[in-house]
């Protein structure tokens, strides 16, 4: 039989702390992995960081005169406030266009009028994936300023655009502005 003394004070604590030294580095790093509702961060799975519902809109751009797509200050989450932008345009009394855009997409919800034009009240009517738009200024009009809003749902994820189709612009002698230059958007939805 071999007698063996038993470990010194100060050898048992280092064995204790070293242990514990390990238990709490391995528990670090398996909550490294973890977000702050438990589930895992890494990999697969919904991301913590989850941005819900929302629409982004890329504009073309171009030089004035031209017309151009903007998102407007009503637009979050499904909702698009589209605004159709006249920039640097000269003596324009009236605004027609039709509006390709998708349907697959956006429902069309309503259109209201910008303050460039003067107090005009827009007509729209929907005709497949198109609108047809019609705005009657009060005056003719130099510069820049937003002509009307169109107010749009997203119902489905996707990408599409949005696509200006036989656009004028005229004068109140009724003369064409041949001029501007007609910019549509493309769209991408998250839902």
């Amino acid at each position: 039989m071999v007698n063996e003394r038993p470990p010194s004070r100060s050898a048992r604590s280092n064995r204790w702390t070293l242990s514990a030294s390990i238990v709490l580095a391995c528990l670090a790093l398996l909550c490294a992995g973890c977000d702050s509702s438990g589930g895992n961060a890494g990999g697969g799975g919904q991301t913590p960081t989850d941005p819900g519902p929302m629409i982004v809109l890329t504009p073309e751009t171009g030089e004035p005169p031209r017309i151009v797509l903007r998102s407007g200050g009503g637009s979050a989450d499904t909702l698009l406030e589209l605004e159709v932008v006249a920039e640097g345009v000269e003596r324009v009394a009236d605004v027609a266009f039709e509006l390709a855009f998708p349907v697959d997409l956006f429902r069309f919800e309503r259109i209201e009028p910008g303050t460039f034009l003067g107090a005009t009240v827009p007509t729209v009517s929907q005709v497949g994936n198109r609108l047809l738009v019609l705005l009657t200024g009060t005056t003719e009009a130099s510069g820049s300023g937003v002509l009307v809003r169109l107010r749009f749902t997203a119902i489905d994820e996707g990408s599409g655009r949005f696509d200006f189709v036989a656009p004028e612009a005229t004068r109140r002698d009724g003369s064409t502005i041949d001029e501007i230059t007609w910019h549509g958007a493309g769209v991408r939805v998250v839902l």
